[in-house]
């Protein structure tokens, strides 16, 4: 179907220091973008959900329901999009548990704050996929943030 969109959004999953997105950017004011409540190391989530909520996403882009916070990303293209659900696009931010060691980062004066989150367990949620045949075998992986 032709309608306007991104590949994040249509078959990507990102990974944050406290979030699970459908989203590359976290620009979004009315936060629909996120998947899940923030701090996901603490929680057990299931694959069969967050398929779920980005179909759900996915059909409000096709009636053209656009996040005000997508309507003027670069990201977004108007073309022919399948309406197949998986995932090609794994992004993986790099501190989802950080030393914040690096005195060249933004993030280097709030080690305390960052050093009180548990370290992510996205593994498991990476091996369901994969196991359900959700990850399609020529996606990308972004390893980013540092």
């Amino acid at each position: 179907m032709y309608y306007k969109s991104c590949e994040y959004i249509e078959h990507g999953i990102i990974f944050t220091w406290r979030d699970v997105l459908t989203c590359c950017f976290y620009n979004a004011d009315d936060k629909k973008n996120i998947l899940f409540d923030k701090y996901f190391a603490d929680k057990n989530f299931s694959i069969e959900n967050i398929m779920q909520q980005k179909k759900e996403i996915r059909e409000n882009f096709r009636q053209g329901r656009i996040f005000e916070g997508c309507s003027s990303c670069h990201n977004m293209q108007e073309k022919d999009w399948d309406d197949e659900d998986y995932i090609n696009l794994i992004y993986i931010s790099h501190f989802t548990k950080c030393a914040c060691n690096c005195f060249y980062c933004y993030y280097g004066g709030q080690k305390q704050f960052f050093q009180k989150f548990k370290n992510a367990k996205i593994l498991p949620l990476l091996k369901e996929m994969h196991s359900k045949n959700i990850l399609k075998s020529d996606g990308r992986v972004i390893i980013t943030d540092g």
